[in-house]
């Protein structure tokens, strides 16, 4: 890790949940997955590494939870309201263990531009995710976009369009490009600033979390 500013992870709530889970299933035990975060923060900052993002991503067991729930709510409409509380509290707890560990950066999904459309991102991820987030870390720096490619950023100006960054507190891009480290690179690349400029976003910053 020696030379790295950063460092992406990509855990995921299922994961975690299958790991920690209490013997009930119905909570995620968080002093447990504590522990084992603090062991890899540690291990991490060893390097050169000062921040580290959580990319929250998806897992190949997604589906057992899915069951889970299933299981303990028959009823869909129960089990839509079941899992939208739930998810917010385990949400709200791994905010606040990442926290106590010193990890504060992250971003909801991997490239939602390459499938998702604006909409959609807002609703699904932004709004469930962002204020949970918040409440188990004030001071978490929840990234919004992960954008894939340098020129797309018509994708993130629609999130402003549409007041999707009143959750989120930083953009983040992956500027993939085959423009190379030139004036149009330079160009493209203060496209995105001029988007937070046209909406006066002072408060958010540009990450790079993938090149």
């Amino acid at each position: 890790l020696l030379g790295m500013r950063g460092l992406r992870s990509t855990p995921s709530l299922t994961g975690i949940w299958m790991q920690c889970r209490t013997a009930d299933g119905q909570d995620i035990d968080w002093d447990k997955y504590s522990e084992g975060l603090a062991k890899y923060v540690e291990l991490a900052r060893q390097g050169s590494v000062k921040d580290i993002v959580f990319l929250m991503s998806g897992h190949p067991n997604d589906r057992d939870l899915d069951k889970w729930f299933e299981q303990q709510h028959p009823d869909e409409g129960e089990r839509r309201a079941a899992r939208r509380e739930t998810l917010a509290r385990w949400y709200e707890g791994w905010a606040r263990a990442a926290a106590a560990n010193g990890v504060h950066a992250w971003e909801p999904t991997n490239e939602p531009n390459l499938g998702m459309p604006p909409e959609r991102y807002i609703e699904d991820l932004l709004k469930p995710i962002y204020p949970a987030i918040k409440a188990g870390d004030p001071k978490a720096n929840f990234l919004g976009g992960s954008i894939c490619g340098l020129e797309n950023h018509a994708w993130v100006r629609r999130l402003y369009e549409l007041g999707g960054h009143a959750f989120f507190d930083g953009v983040s891009l992956h500027p993939y490009t085959g423009l190379g480290f030139d004036e149009a690179y330079r160009a493209e690349l203060d496209l995105y600033g001029q988007v937070l400029r046209d909406f006066d976003d002072r408060e958010a910053d540009l990450w790079m979390t993938e090149s």
